[in-house]
């Protein structure tokens, strides 16, 4: 049958009976799976929320009552964490799960602090609420400070931080992350000559710019070596000469 070849998940059916929910029991089972192939030697696990669902099937609103739910009774842990990842800077939610805490509460049942049920409802009246005044940011759950921060640091143009903060709220955890990575560029083969403003930088969006490189001194993050040794002419992404 057609149906046999749908993808399955496995779930430890102890932890469902525990948390009176069986998405408790796929998310906890997932990432036990998760974390034994992991490679963070202090047992941090990346995993965006687009995986987690395609995986388990939970969609963002149960996901968080999960986490919730498991952050409450000291199974989880959660951290961001700047990670080089496809030649950008990206902050990422990671976790990290006390399996032997869980095994405790395993053989303490009455030990745990709530109930699933309970939150999903209450949390499902508390999204109602907030989808009628305002977007909800899909990968975020609340303003990413730190890696504005990191943005205006590297930026360095001291000009209009609160409204250029409001800015970098609205704009999506990509743009985010290639406005680091272009802004390092940026001010790294210009010496931080002829920018905007950084509200204007963001709203207009001139992090997708492209980066003109107009000498020898200004291009070794994007040339190798050996080019550094061989040629001291004027190279770029694009070629331009010195009357452009």
């Amino acid at each position: 049958m057609q149906s046999m070849k749908r993808k399955r998940i496995a779930y430890c059916p102890d932890y469902a009976i525990l948390f009176d929910s069986v998405e408790v029991a796929v998310f906890l089972s997932q990432f036990e799976y998760w974390t034994g192939k992991q490679k963070d030697i202090d047992g941090w696990i990346y995993k965006g929320q687009e995986e987690i669902y395609k995986e388990t099937g939970l969609k963002e609103t149960k996901q968080k009552v999960v986490r919730k739910l498991l952050k409450e009774n000291n199974i989880l842990f959660e951290k961001r964490k700047i990670v080089f990842e496809k030649r950008e800077l990206r902050n990422l939610l990671h976790y990290k799960f006390d399996f032997e805490h869980l095994e405790h509460l395993l053989e303490h049942p009455e030990n745990v602090k709530t109930r699933y049920e309970n939150q999903i409802s209450n949390t499902q009246k508390k999204n109602d609420t907030e989808k009628q005044t305002c977007n909800l940011h899909t990968s975020e759950e609340q303003p990413n400070t730190e890696s504005f921060e990191i943005f205006w640091k590297i930026y360095d143009k001291n000009i209009g931080k609160s409204a250029t903060q409001i800015q970098w709220d609205k704009m999506s955890e990509e743009n985010q992350n290639k406005a680091i990575t272009h802004a390092r560029e940026f001010a790294k083969n210009t010496e931080k000559q002829f920018r905007p403003n950084p509200l204007k930088y963001l709203s207009e969006q001139k992090y997708l710019d492209e980066i003109i490189i107009t000498n020898q001194k200004q291009r070794s993050a994007l040339t190798t070596k050996q080019d550094e040794y061989t040629s001291s002419q004027f190279v770029g992404i694009k070629n331009v000469s010195p009357s452009n």
